[in-house]
């Protein structure tokens, strides 16, 4: 069954303990707050959960835990991208089997494939997948990007549900709404770009600035699917800058810098991510100040 609706997605954080072992007690309370402020559902382990680096056994045990312990009706959206179709097919079956209700995966990273192996590649994880795909379109992490025709082909498969677009190409996204059969969503990637997104029609976002404010991102993503523009604008304006900011150094060392701030886990990555510089540490603090949230 497809669960995947219109709504604000989190992309939220992998935490880890001081050993580099997965916290599952912290990713428990990370989700519950998440619920709690009104996100639509979480997306684990994908760039901002340190994909990476975190095996499948680790995903597994996650997911197993937040199962265990979030309402049964929690959406579940976990990332099995790879750059061997194989192994991105294996792990896709493996996390939909253990609970996943949709998987979020990458055109494959490193070995640059032409149009024709993305579209092969996506179809034979869809094809196997028990649970619903979500494309994702993060060239600046891949080195490759979804093409609208491809895209458009993809859209067409019954097991592809959605696209996470996260090019930053605003041309490329208002053709792709225009031209996505029904049914197909497409969700902003970008943060500074969900409002534009949104006013184009797009379904919602698949956020990194919801990590720290989810209750303005379910806000404004709820005010821009109910044609209120001037309140989403007003919440556009007041998380763009920390938005940006989150992106200073690379996804995810300045918003896990800014959880450890905030008191909502301790501030560990897997290498070879290491922790926030002291320079942007302090304009990170500003920024949680000016929005109250230190």
């Amino acid at each position: 069954m497809n669960k995947i609706r219109s709504g604000a997605y989190t992309a939220l954080v992998t935490p880890f303990t001081p050993d580099g072992e997965v916290d599952c007690d912290t990713f428990v309370r990370l989700a519950e707050r998440q619920l709690a402020a009104g996100i639509s559902g979480l997306a684990l382990f994908g760039c901002t959960g340190e994909e990476a680096t975190v095996p499948l056994e680790d995903r597994q045990r996650a997911l197993r835990a937040l199962r265990r312990r979030l309402p049964a009706e929690a959406v579940l959206v976990a990332a099995g991208g790879a750059s061997d179709t194989r192994t991105a097919v294996s792990l896709s079956r493996a996390l939909a089997d253990e609970g996943a209700d949709a998987i979020l995966s990458v055109v494959p990273p490193y070995n640059r494939p032409m149009a024709q192996g993305i579209f092969d590649h996506f179809t034979r994880i869809a094809e196997d997948s028990p649970a619903p795909v979500i494309l994702s379109n993060v060239p600046g992490r891949t080195g490759r990007a979804l093409d609208l025709d491809t895209t458009l082909a993809l859209a067409g498969h019954p097991n592809i549900v959605a696209v996470d677009e996260g090019s930053g190409d605003l041309g490329f996204t208002m053709r792709l709404i225009r031209a996505a059969p029904e049914g197909f969503l497409v969700f902003s990637g970008e943060d500074e770009l969900t409002l534009a997104m949104m006013a184009l029609g797009g379904a919602g976002a698949f956020s990194l600035v919801s990590n720290q404010v989810p209750g303005k991102v379910a806000g404004l993503v709820a005010h821009a699917r109910g044609g209120r523009l001037d309140a989403a604008l007003a919440i556009h304006n007041e998380i763009l800058d920390l938005a940006a900011f989150n992106y200073c150094e690379t996804n995810p060392a300045p918003v896990k810098a800014a959880l450890a701030m905030m008191g909502l886990l301790e501030e560990h990555l897997r290498l070879p991510m290491t922790a926030l510089s002291d320079a942007n540490r302090k304009a990170m603090r500003d920024h949680l100040v000016r929005l109250a949230l230190l």
